[in-house]
């Protein structure tokens, strides 16, 4: 019995490992080697962050696991909902406020260019996107199945520090192309400190719920700010 248990969990963590890696590699190399369009992204990060992961949890825990897994990371109270969302609205104003205080000393336009918002239905249509799309698929990787698993493995701490250097490089492999260097250094330091930053709330919560918010908060910032830019 105890050598089957064995040799479960080292089919676990074998399975985990392997998949981790393939998605990471093969959508980090996409994001800094191409622009693959809405409609391609939209397939990648389905298949890599959602489909990938949810058939290797599947086949490691069986149907009642892999079950009891997307319970648990799609559960949410009353109390997280409402966390998450006054954190949500206190970020937004934040961001916004600090914008147009601040805004004058920086040149956003380039950033405009490279993010192709150009009036607001773009704008509305990439938060949408953002939303129902990127967003949830990142954290369901990055915040469930990678940092889960790696608490599983190693403990808390480095699940925290490792899913979180993965996200940032995966969101600077994005920026190299996006934005250039040294720009997507600063950008990927910062992408590091948010990974931090939500990987800690859904830890506290157990759900993706509130990353997930927060993060649809400051996109929708990020996008007014961009839609609003005067033109060049």
């Amino acid at each position: 019995m105890a050598e089957d248990s064995t040799k479960n969990t080292k089919k676990q963590n074998a399975a985990f490992i392997a998949a981790a890696a393939v998605c990471f590699i093969a959508s980090a190399a996409v994001e800094a080697l191409t622009d693959p369009g809405y409609a391609l992204e939209a397939a990648l990060k389905i298949a890599l962050f959602v489909l990938v992961p949810a058939g290797v949890t599947f086949f490691t825990h069986g149907r009642d696991g892999f079950g009891a897994a997307v319970r648990k990371i799609f559960t949410f109270s009353r109390k997280t909902a409402a966390e998450a969302l006054f954190l949500g609205v206190t970020l937004f104003g934040i961001i916004l406020g600090t914008y147009y205080l601040f805004g004058a000393m920086f040149d956003l336009a380039g950033a405009r260019e490279a993010a192709g918002v150009n009036d607001i239905v773009t704008a509305a249509l990439m938060f949408l996107f953002a939303a129902a799309v990127r967003i949830p698929a990142e954290e369901l990787f990055f915040r469930a199945f990678v940092f889960l698993n790696l608490r599983r493995l190693a403990g808390a701490r480095t699940a925290h520090i490792v899913s979180a250097l993965m996200y940032a490089l995966y969101r600077f492999a994005f920026a190299v192309t996006a934005i250039g260097m040294p720009s997507a250094a600063v950008f990927a330091a910062l992408m590091l400190a948010e990974g931090l930053f939500y990987g800690f709330i859904d830890a506290k919560n157990e759900c993706i719920f509130s990353s997930w918010a927060v993060r649809a908060f400051i996109e929708l910032s990020a996008l007014l700010i961009l839609v609003t830019l005067p033109p060049v």
